[in-house]
């Protein structure tokens, strides 16, 4: 039932994440990857994660998401219209090193 719950809260947010309306710019790119980020670490340490790991992971993906992102790492749009599958692949491949 848990993991049930989680892998719906985990699907949804990766939907909006994908919403072509937004993160059009690069100030939403960056507050949309914020969020992206808050729920997936609120959904996980509601199905009891520990905090730790979960803030381990979440600096793991926001640093592999901004790498290639303009000088200071910041600038989302320089990451191209792509970006978002880059987000989704890196919380896969976290998501995935966690269960091994």
């Amino acid at each position: 039932m848990v993991l049930a719950e989680l892998g719906g809260k985990l699907r949804a947010t990766l939907r909006r994440l994908h919403d072509p309306s937004a993160g059009a710019t690069s100030a939403d790119a960056e507050r949309l990857l914020n969020e992206t980020l808050s729920e997936i670490s609120r959904a996980l340490i509601e199905s009891d994660v520990n905090v730790k790991i979960v803030l381990g992971m979440r600096e793991r993906i926001k640093s592999r998401v901004l790498e290639g992102a303009g000088p200071r790492g910041g600038d989302i749009s320089a990451l191209g219209p792509n970006w978002r599958k880059k987000v989704q692949q890196a919380v896969t491949d976290e998501l995935v090193g966690m269960l091994e």
